[in-house]
């Protein structure tokens, strides 16, 4: 993410962006690496909002009760925010699977968000078997049997040879 430097935050490392258009803002989501702290990976998600690609409008970090977190997605539909991440395994401690998790936004300045609830999970015997997460916002399309639906890109890993590949959900 050449457009947003290191920092404090991010001593080692910005990467993984997520950018989505709400309004006249673009809200960019990005994986904050900062190195090792007692041993353990530590990934964090930084959060940015632009106008026009040339200024910050605001950085912080969010999520921070949520450590080793990754592939972070904020996107609007109709009048509710959501945020889709996928958990980072990186100290081994982590219980969640490693699957996108979803959850609905009240209030993104004070991170009032509700609880985060499974969202898409990898698939025994197929090619995202490993892990799996979200890469592009929600596209709206017509679908000819389910009518109006979200249409996002996501990306998954296969274990044995942790084989990345790209689906759609």
């Amino acid at each position: 993410s050449p457009f947003i430097d290191l920092d404090s935050d991010a001593l080692k490392g910005v990467e993984d962006s997520r950018i989505s258009k709400i309004k006249e803002e673009y809200f960019i989501t990005f994986t904050a690496y900062k190195g090792y702290e007692n041993t353990a990976n530590t990934t964090r998600i930084g959060f940015a909002k632009t106008k026009d690609f040339k200024s910050l409008l605001e950085r912080r970090i969010i999520l921070d009760k949520h450590r080793n977190n990754k592939n972070t997605l904020i996107f609007k539909n109709g009048e509710t925010h959501w945020i889709i991440d996928r958990r980072f395994k990186g100290d081994g401690t982590d219980k969640f699977p490693p699957g996108a998790r979803i959850a609905r936004i009240k209030n993104l300045e004070k991170e009032e968000i509700e609880k985060f609830k499974p969202f898409l999970m990898p698939r025994k015997n197929h090619w995202d078997n490993a892990r799996v997460g979200l890469n592009t916002p929600p596209i709206k399309m017509k679908h000819k049997i389910f009518e109006d639906v979200l249409f996002m890109l996501y990306h998954g890993a296969s274990n044995p040879g942790n084989i990345y590949r790209i689906g759609y959900v």
